[in-house]
């Protein structure tokens, strides 16, 4: 089977890359009932880590309770979630006391932390999980191309393709197709306006991130408050950076790549740190913020709080085969519904012969780009650090986002793109050369995380402009182009500041 992903605009640059950052099973989903849609990703998060250990690793989850009794109860749920998951032994949770409290978070408030259940989740850098996706999908002989909008079908009463434009040149080109798939997230009912004149239906849900300096919010583990409308609101630590997350509002405009991030939602997170933390923050804290929207299966009388995250899998009336909802940890069991049902599109004679159906509990015998890598990620930045000397904050930095490839992205430039930064050359080299990096926003929020967790990225735009601008052909009238829009996306992410 050949196959060929076109997207809009940059890989990941939608939902996939404005998630929290976990592949986690969804604890909050056991008590709405949906222990289908908990097992299965609570399973998935081994598979996940055996395929890319760098960028599903795991950590401590912890979560605060007052009371003796709230802490035997939350052991309890914590216990149900685990026998879900297969959680092997050793990973099992634990009980912390107050003294352990005190010792491995101290900044909680003791009166809401006198106890902690604390169990295993896993940390991600969702751009780059994607990106490892797409390249191994690539090594096996798919083509995929970013900024490619589909605008229409071939075909007549069955889609035989589409019709897509280049955003870089503005060409526009047929590919021919035995099957369509509509997996476009947020942008799922749009586009089966392609196919016909349906009713919609998803529910859009944003749900925003901040991040302030770690040094204002100093948290040793993944942390689990509860906000006041009964949401869990999560504390994670990455490098230099603490941020929070997420809401759960209801988005009634259109999508969009940047939805906005209200105050009120900001308000709401740092309210919720309040609560739980003897630490007071203010917006004027915050380094970086981003929003992005779930694309939910509707339902008569749900908010989108109690609307399941499991995934829809559905053909069209011209035999268009369209997924929707789902979450990120879950991918691997929706690529496989999908290909169920591309299988039943296919004629006899155009048969989808091998498919390894996902049960949650394969074997891995391959890994995604970078995963042939040791689970002790700290002891390979080390190594990495022994091996070329670049301080173990850059090389821990190098190791969670390339994994095994992290020497290759070295030999392209050990060099920091500015005097003192983290981020290195050969990051922008390979960004553009293997990641297929375009714009300064690609290199700076996706392929490298800049613009979200570091809070010094502005004196890095400009640097790295111009060494973009040198790999890709840029006049200097396009790089101060790239430079401005960038920061007037900054900007207006900021705007509650």
């Amino acid at each position: 089977m050949s196959v060929a992903l076109l997207e809009a605009k940059d890989f990941s640059s939608g939902t996939s890359s404005k998630s929290s950052k976990l592949i986690h099973g969804g604890l909050r989903y056991l008590a709405m009932g949906h222990f289908r849609v908990v097992r299965h990703t609570a399973r998935e998060r081994a598979v996940v880590h055996a395929l890319a250990p760098h960028l599903c690793e795991p950590h401590w989850m912890v979560f605060p309770v007052a009371s003796r009794r709230w802490l035997a109860l939350m052991a309890v749920v914590v216990r149900v979630y685990e026998t879900l998951g297969g959680v092997k032994r050793s990973d099992r949770h634990r009980r912390w006391g107050r003294a352990e409290v005190a010792q491995n978070e101290p900044a909680l408030r003791a009166e809401k932390s006198r106890y902690a259940v604390t169990f295993r989740e896993y940390l991600t850098d969702d751009c780059r999980l994607v990106l490892a996706n797409l390249r191994d999908a690539v090594a096996s002989g798919a083509q995929v191309a970013n900024y490619l909008s589909v605008d229409g079908l071939l075909g007549e009463n069955q889609a035989e393709g589409v019709t897509a434009q280049c955003a870089l040149t503005g060409r526009s080109i047929q590919v021919k197709a035995a099957v369509v798939v509509n997996a476009t997230g947020p942008w799922v009912d749009a586009t089966r306006q392609l196919e016909a004149d349906v009713e919609p239906r998803l529910a859009l849900s944003r749900g925003i991130h901040v991040a302030v300096r770690r040094t204002d919010l100093p948290v040793n583990n993944l942390v689990t408050m509860t906000g006041s409308d009964g949401r869990p609101v999560f504390a994670l630590p990455r490098g230099p950076v603490t941020y929070l997350g997420t809401t759960d509002t209801r988005h009634l405009d259109p999508a969009t790549h940047h939805p906005s991030v209200e105050q009120i939602d900001v308000d709401f997170l740092l309210t919720t740190v309040e609560d739980y933390f003897d630490i007071s923050l203010t917006p004027k804290q915050v380094t970086g913020a981003w929003a992005g929207l779930r694309p939910l299966i509707s339902k008569p009388g749900q908010t989108t709080s109690e609307l399941s995250r499991k995934d829809e899998v559905w053909v069209g009336p011209r035999g268009v085969v369209t997924v929707a909802g789902g979450k990120l940890t879950g991918y691997l069991q929706m690529a496989d519904d999908v290909l169920e049902a591309v299988e039943t599109q296919f004629s006899a004679e155009q048969s989808l012969t091998s498919r390894a159906e996902f049960s949650g509990t394969i074997s891995v015998s391959k890994t995604l780009p970078g995963g042939d890598i040791a689970s002790d990620l700290s002891l390979a930045a080390q190594t990495l650090d022994t091996d070329h000397g670049l301080g173990l904050p850059i090389a821990e930095r190098l190791v969670r986002r390339y994994g095994s490839e992290a020497g290759a992205v070295i030999a392209l430039g050990k060099e920091p793109v500015a005097p003192g930064a983290h981020l290195l050359s050969g990051e922008i080299v390979w960004a553009v050369q293997v990641d297929g990096a375009l714009f300064l926003a690609d290199v700076l929020e996706r392929r490298t995380g800049s613009m979200w967790f570091d809070p010094e990225v502005g004196a890095l735009v400009e640097p790295v402009a111009q060494q973009l601008s040198g790999l890709l052909g840029w006049t200097a009238e396009q790089t101060s182009e790239q430079i401005a829009l960038l920061e007037r996306q900054q900007e207006t992410d900021l705007t509650f500041i």
